[in-house]
């Protein structure tokens, strides 16, 4: 199983996102900005295969969240 974290701030693209990615081998869980991705990867350190994230999001860019997490 592999597990994808997909981070907008817009609802309507991750639900698109969740829509094309989850499959049979795919879990797919989402964060509404990048703070609280960065939380969710604090508490699941290595769960993940994929970020997925918009750029442009409150709180915390999505570079800033990939240049956050280990």
């Amino acid at each position: 199983m592999h597990r994808i974290l997909i981070v907008d701030d817009e609802s309507s693209i991750r639900s698109l996102c969740r829509y094309a990615l989850q499959g049979e081998r795919m879990q797919c869980d989402e964060a509404a900005n990048g703070k609280l991705a960065w939380e969710i990867l604090q508490e699941n350190a290595n769960a993940y295969d994929l970020v997925l994230s918009d750029n442009d999001m409150p709180e915390m860019t999505g570079l800033e969240l990939l240049q956050t997490h280990p």
